[in-house]
């Protein structure tokens, strides 16, 4: 397997190098080397969509505080949201473009489990619950992902 250079330059030039290390390395087994190629490709490609996203940051006190702002900022017959407990923070994440480009980062200081959160706009505050069930509660869906590449970039941005 050849790896053409002849257009690379700077740093394009640098990761054809690492990859033909790499290919020389792996070349008794054909299959892993398949796989190393396409892990390095995605993580290259990943850092070129990454560096191209522009994140504004909105911090909150509590995670109250969010659940408000995301119950009065969703649209009025949306009463389900996805929030994200990473790294020890509850965030979420809101596009700003149609592109998808810009996004803003809405978050709090705090960890949730993985659950459905009934969220009651009148007394500030959340439970865990089995289901959806009432229309006039906001609900919130946290997940806490294995790896969030998007997060990890705006977290490391942040800092």
């Amino acid at each position: 397997m050849q790896i053409a250079d002849r257009h690379a330059n700077g740093p394009a030039k640098h990761i054809h190098v690492k990859l033909r290390a790499r290919i020389a390395l792996l070349a008794p087994n054909p299959g892993r080397l398949k796989l190393q190629v396409r892990d390095d490709f995605k993580l290259l490609y990943n850092r070129a969509i990454l560096s191209s996203l522009n994140i504004e940051y909105e911090e909150f006190e509590t995670v109250e505080d969010l659940f408000l702002y995301l119950s009065t900022a969703a649209p009025p017959m949306k009463n389900t949201m996805p929030v994200n407990s990473y790294k020890g923070y509850v965030m979420s994440f809101i596009p700003l473009s149609p592109s998808g480009e810009n996004y803003l980062m809405i978050f709090a200081k705090g960890t949730l489990d993985s659950a459905i959160y009934e969220f009651d706009i009148t007394s500030r505050s959340y439970k865990s619950v089995p289901a959806i069930e009432r229309a006039d509660k906001a609900y919130f869906i946290s997940v806490t992902p294995k790896r969030n590449t998007i997060a990890d970039y705006a977290l490391d941005k942040m800092n």
